[in-house]
C-alpha cells in the first residue's frame, strides 16, 4: 500500500527494516529506503509496501551511484530513521551514509543504543534521537508533523 503521507528515509537490512517499513506504513508514512541489497528481505518488503528502494546487486559491495543516489535523496527527506541494521563489508557505506547525514545536520532517529551508535558514528551520533521502540519512534515523529 502507498502511503501519501510524510515521507521516511530508512536505512535498513538484513530484515531489520521489514517490521518497521510495515509499522511506519501503518502509521501513515511514505516510506523510501536504502541502500540495501536486492537478495535482502527488507528490498522485497520495500519493494511490496510500495517504498522507493535504492537496491545494490546482491552479494556486492555498495556502488558509488547506488550511494550518491542515496545521499541526493535522503538529503529531501524531512525523516531519518536508523533501524538498527547489522553492519558488514557490503553495506558498510549506508555507515558512511548517516555520517554525511549527520555533518549535514539531518535529525536521524536510531532504534541502536546510544553506545553502539557511537561506536559507529563517533562523536556526532550524539545529534542523533535514541528511540528504544517503535511506538516512542512514532512519538517523537508525530510530535514534528503539521
Amino acid at each position: 500500500m502507498i502511503n501519501s503521507g510524510p515521507t521516511v528515509y530508512v536505512l535498513g537490512g538484513a530484515g531489520s527494516g521489514a517490521p518497521l517499513y510495515r509499522f511506519l506504513n501503518k502509521c501513515g508514512f511514505s516510506i523510501m529506503t536504502g541502500v540495501l541489497h536486492e537478495n535482502d528481505i527488507d528490498y522485497h518488503v520495500g519493494k511490496a509496501l510500495g517504498a522507493r528502494v535504492i537496491g545494490e546487486k546482491a552479494f556486492e559491495e555498495i556502488s558509488d551511484q547506488s550511494f550518491n543516489k542515496a545521499v541526493l535523496l535522503s538529503q529531501q527527506v524531512p525523516y531519518i530513521v536508523e533501524s538498527g541494521y547489522p553492519v558488514g563489508s557490503f553495506n558498510r557505506r549506508n555507515v558512511d551514509l548517516t555520517r554525511h547525514l549527520l555533518a549535514y545536520d539531518k535529525v536521524i532517529y536510531s532504534l541502536r543504543s546510544s553506545e553502539e551508535a557511537g561506536m559507529l558514528y563517533g562523536k556526532d551520533s550524539a545529534k542523533m534521537v535514541f528511540c528504544p521502540n517503535y511506538s516512542n519512534l512514532l512519538k517523537k515523529l508525530k510530535k514534528y508533523i503539521p
